[in-house]
């Protein structure tokens, strides 16, 4: 009875031990997974960065002339399978100008959107959490603002699509083989 005993204590302490190696073998593949994720995240958005901060300077679009709105087309319709669209908005938080056009955001006040109020409080660039934007859609903004002269004028910004992203960062996850990723936000 009593070898029965050691030996069961001695293949309970061997599988708490190989459970332990196991749960530490699955976090760090979680860290790495994470770690990949938000490297693949950082680079779409610094490349948006780099784009958006030369767009912004353009004075076609801080004119917002014919040449403007085409650039800003073109701009879209080489991004729409990842992008929803391109805004400009002026220095009140307003939505002068959208590609795809539509009517029912040209004069929208967009200062109520965190993201908005904050771009225009500190006239840096700003990425915004996940929301449901005008059209309705989970997106992501991001707004890099626009000065003439040295004077804050507004902003130009992309609304990304969330489950564009998403799909494309974390998709080929798969946690433990089976399991999947989730999205957290920072908030």
């Amino acid at each position: 009875m009593v070898l029965v005993t050691v030996c069961g204590i001695l293949m309970y302490s061997a599988y708490i031990e190989v459970r332990e190696i196991d749960i530490d073998r699955l976090n760090a593949e979680q860290l790495i997974f994470a770690e990949q994720a938000s490297r693949n995240i950082k680079k779409h958005f610094d490349r948006y960065f780099n784009i958006l901060e030369h767009l912004s300077k353009n004075q076609h679009i801080i004119g917002l002339d014919n040449n403007g709105k085409h650039i800003m087309t073109s701009f879209y319709e080489a991004h729409k399978h990842e992008i929803h669209s391109i805004t400009l908005v002026d220095n009140n938080g307003k939505c002068i100008y959208s590609t795809p056009y539509n009517a029912n955001i040209i004069g929208s006040d967009l200062s109520s959107q965190e993201h908005v109020q904050k771009l225009l409080q500190d006239h840096k660039p700003v990425l915004s959490d996940v929301f449901k934007s005008i059209q309705g859609i989970d997106s992501i903004a991001f707004h890099i603002p626009i000065f003439l002269e040295g004077t804050f004028h507004g902003s130009l910004g992309i609304l990304i699509s969330f489950d564009h992203l998403a799909r494309d960062s974390l998709e080929d996850i798969k946690i433990g083989g089976e399991g999947y990723a989730w999205v957290i936000s920072r908030n």
